[in-house]
């Protein structure tokens, strides 16, 4: 905390005036009186509360404000930043924030307050919750995402005080959902403080080795920079144009993605310094762009022109690479002022909350894209895989193809023409037959490329089917044809449901009467996010609703009373193991065997060995087929990985590669790539070969499966093999 901000926490005005900062003269009083208000209100309704810095936890609502102030200097937005945790941590009545600060305010706060009256069963479900709350809450109203992501920087600006496991938590969330959100609606400044301070926690090896390098170069950078600048605003000067010239750097994490993205060394980046030109009006843009290429040697391939083809988020500029002062690469940007306030702060500088007011056309539209995208996944029914699909949509790259009359549609990567389909129109998605790619017939399943021309063959007797599902890669698609099969296969998917329930419950030795099975699902309708008990059948035919979540849930005091008759062999140095569940029980007493060593995603047995519990195998293991057959059939219990409590295990990988020179560097990269972290390595060079045995942490045999075959691939790798039983070197 800033001893500006301790010298001023209990005088009002002052902080007013902190809070605002260079808009402070732009409020009217009656707005100043209503934030000195809930000023007040915040310091009395956290007094005594700390941070874990041992700072007053006011300091936080007072920072958060005054960082949304900065982007989005809104009177209702301010107020509800100070007062965002109030209802959360203070129980501070709705009614007071609604009768003295209005209905609007109180939308806010509750948009960014996470929600406390459900019961959860793991920390993923209750995560992903209140992020379906929170951007549910943003389809109403953007200042509430605006809000969240000021509370974020504030928070991943005191990451130091956390706890280790906490700051690597906080810090991945932040890459994988807050950045990106922050990304899509154009906001690159706050973009790139989350990144790189998420970075120094999760990739802080990287981190700290990249801004070092920063470092070594800074001197000679900044003189390229300088000379750059002073040749361009000479030419400028003499064709008569106005623009300001500025020096940049692209910041850490960035440099990381792209090192990673395009398995590329650090001296091979070719944009790490540039200049950025902000011209008075868009012809000069153009201008700029053949002085440039005047002064110095275009690289070949390194020009885009995004003002005429705007990126996804509302991205605008012209971005060129030259060879430049010293002969340094320099990457020369170049924009209008309007364009460059759109890249810094994005959406939240179009923003238009008072009444009457006007935002731009674009900007409208790409907020109404974010809104439809939600009221897409709602329309289609589909809440339980509302976090999934919209991630799909809103956090992916993007890629530009066109239609057959030359308009251009921006889509994820990965997209297909399956996907094209459903974006056209529902109707031509759901009759969808095949699709021309650049005047070639092509199928669903084809990913789509940058420039495709793209068109929808379409039948009148074509209907979605389920592979459909496997093939779609958007909100849209997936949502419209899970809508379609839930409505018109209705009975297929209950009849399906009631034999998949059915099943697995005489497996687990549980009543499959009817009646049982409906009273038993039925208290939980609302939590399974079902209207009624035979919807509920029908999502487990359908494919969103699994029998392991169902009875995981509805039939949890009959697992603890069926663990409780089921003899256990008294072991108090068996600790329990989360993550399976034997014999319908989820907190049976477990190890793993070292023969096997079962990963997530795998098959797996539990056989109760006298001394020591019951541990798991996998089914395809040697031992348990031995096991198996000199055994009585009460010792081999079912057993299946929890989905609602998912763990990771401990997986030790072999790597043989041609040894050379940052090798290590860079499959510490790869495997960082699958958010996969590395608790051991031990290695060593034999006759220029490396050989190296790497602990990761895995998630599961899919995870494992995609960092093996990006291990495979890298350059020099010889050999990768996954060890079942624990090995050295």
């Amino acid at each position: 905390m800033s001893d500006q901000l301790i010298q001023i926490l209990d005088n009002t005005p002052e902080l007013l005036k902190y809070i605002l900062g260079a808009s402070f003269d732009k409020v009217s009083i009656a707005d100043k009186e209503k934030i000195s208000h809930a000023i007040d209100l915040t310091r009395e309704t956290h007094k005594g509360q700390l941070r874990a810095s041992g700072d007053p936890y006011f300091v936080h609502p007072v920072r958060t404000a005054q960082i949304l102030a900065d982007f989005c200097p809104d009177t209702d937005g301010i107020i509800a930043a100070l007062l965002h945790d109030t209802i959360e941590d203070c129980n501070l009545s709705p009614q007071v924030l609604q009768d003295t600060f209005g209905e609007t305010v109180l939308m806010l706060i509750e948009g960014v307050t996470k929600i406390s009256n459900l019961h959860f069963y793991s920390k993923h479900e209750e995560k992903s919750e209140n992020l379906r709350k929170m951007i549910l809450a943003m389809g109403k109203d953007l200042r509430v995402i605006f809000i969240k992501l000021a509370d974020r920087l504030h928070n991943m600006q005191t990451m130091e005080y956390l706890r280790a496991e906490k700051r690597t938590r906080i810090s991945q969330d932040t890459l994988s959902v807050y950045a990106p959100l922050a990304n899509r609606l154009g906001m690159t400044r706050m973009r790139c403080q989350l990144e790189d301070l998420a970075m120094r926690w999760v990739h802080a090896l990287e981190y700290h080795d990249i801004a070092s390098r920063i470092s070594a170069t800074h001197d000679r950078d900044e003189k390229v920079v300088t000379m750059a600048r002073e040749q361009l605003e000479h030419e400028m000067q003499q064709a008569g144009i106005k623009a300001e010239v500025l020096g940049r750097t692209k910041h850490i994490y960035s440099i990381y993605r792209k090192m990673q993205k395009r398995n590329l060394d650090f001296d091979e980046i070719c944009d790490i310094i540039g200049v950025r030109v902000i011209c008075t009006e868009l012809k000069h843009c153009y201008d700029v762009l053949g002085i440039a290429h005047q002064i110095w040697h275009p690289v070949h391939g390194m020009f885009d022109d995004y003002i005429s083809v705007p990126k996804e988020n509302g991205y605008q500029s012209l971005h060129t690479t030259v060879i430049g002062p010293l002969g340094s690469r320099l990457e020369v940007q170049i924009r209008t002022v309007q364009m460059n306030i759109n890249a810094e702060e994005g959406m939240a500088a179009h923003w238009s909350y008072k009444e009457g007011g006007h935002s731009d056309e674009n900007i409208i539209d790409r907020i109404a894209r974010i809104r439809r995208t939600v009221d897409t996944l709602l329309d289609a029914g589909d809440p339980n895989n509302f976090m999934d699909a919209f991630t799909k949509d809103v956090f992916q790259d993007r890629v530009f193809v066109f239609t057959p009359q030359g308009d251009v549609i921006d889509m994820p990567v990965n997209a297909t023409p399956l996907d094209f389909a459903y974006y056209v129109h529902s109707k031509v998605g759901d009759h969808c037959q095949g699709a021309k790619v650049n005047d070639k017939i092509a199928t669903l399943k084809q990913k789509l490329q940058n420039g495709d021309r793209v068109e929808i063959i379409t039948s009148p007797h074509t209907h979605p089917v389920r592979d459909w599902l496997q093939i779609a890669k958007t909100a849209r698609a997936w949502s419209r044809i899970r809508h379609y099969l839930r409505t018109c296969e209705y009975e297929i998917n209950f009849k399906r449901g009631k034999e998949m329930l059915a099943r697995t419950l005489r497996v687990k030795g549980l009543n499959t009467d009817w009646a049982s099975i409906e009273s038993h699902i039925t208290p939980h309708i609302k939590i399974l996010r079902v209207t009624k008990f035979e919807n509920a059948i029908a999502e487990i035919g359908l494919g969103t609703l699994t029998t392991a979540q169902i009875i995981s849930r509805c039939w949890a005091e009959d697992l603890q009373a069926k663990q409780a008759k089921t003899p256990k062999v008294p072991n108090k140095s068996i600790q329990s193991a989360k993550g399976v569940i034997v014999g319908g029980i989820s907190n049976a007493e477990i190890r793993f065997a070292k023969c096997c060593n079962p990963l997530p995603g795998e098959d797996i047995v539990g056989y109760v060995t006298v001394g020591k519990g019951v541990t798991i195998h996998t089914t395809s293991c040697k031992n348990i087929t031995k096991l198996k057959g000199r055994s009585p059939s009460g010792r081999v219990l079912v057993a299946s990985w929890d989905l609602m409590n998912p763990t990771t295990r401990s997986v030790q990988v072999r790597l043989e590669c041609n040894d050379r020179k940052g090798l290590l560097s860079d499959l510490a990269g790869v495997i960082a790539s699958e958010n996969i972290s590395i608790s051991g390595v031990n290695s060593e060079s034999r006759d220029n070969v490396f050989h190296g045995l790497f602990t990761l942490e895995i998630s599961g045999s899919s995870q494992l499966s995609r960092v093996c075959k990006k291990l495979s691939q890298s350059k020099g790798v010889i050999r990768v093999t996954r060890l079942r039983k624990s090995q050295s070197l």
